[in-house]
């Protein structure tokens, strides 16, 4: 029920949504889906039906659900990887960061060590 109200929502915008018209957060499985429903990426739904005249009810609903799956239109685009040299430098940056962050941290723990040996001095 969920994830067919999300198809319908998507086919009827064909593209033209704002980003709380869709009710992804309706269901744990329209949340999980959501890059692959409206995002960046090729979707495929494959529809199962029965030629039986027993399930035609169920058939005709799963290929309505299909039809309207049909009309989604993603924009998918390339993920563009980073050179080798910019992701170094990036690596370089990010080492010095965190180098510069545990530094900080341990200037603050022995700080905190040492009012801590002068107040059990003066106790």
């Amino acid at each position: 029920h969920h994830l067919g109200n999300v198809i319908s929502q998507l086919s009827k915008s064909q593209g033209n949504v704002k980003p709380g018209e869709i009710p992804y957060r309706d269901s744990k499985l329209t949340k999980i889906l959501m890059p692959a429903l409206g995002g960046n990426s090729k979707t495929l739904i494959i529809a199962a039906v029965n030629p039986s005249l027993d399930y035609v009810h169920e058939s005709i609903s799963t290929l309505k659900f299909a039809s309207r799956a049909q009309k989604i239109k993603n924009t998918p685009h390339v993920n563009i990887a980073s050179d080798e040299n910019t992701m170094i430098n990036e690596y370089r940056n990010q080492i010095k960061q965190l180098q510069s962050e545990l530094e900080n941290m341990r200037k603050q723990a022995e700080t905190e060590t040492k009012h801590q040996s002068e107040k059990q001095k003066i106790e």
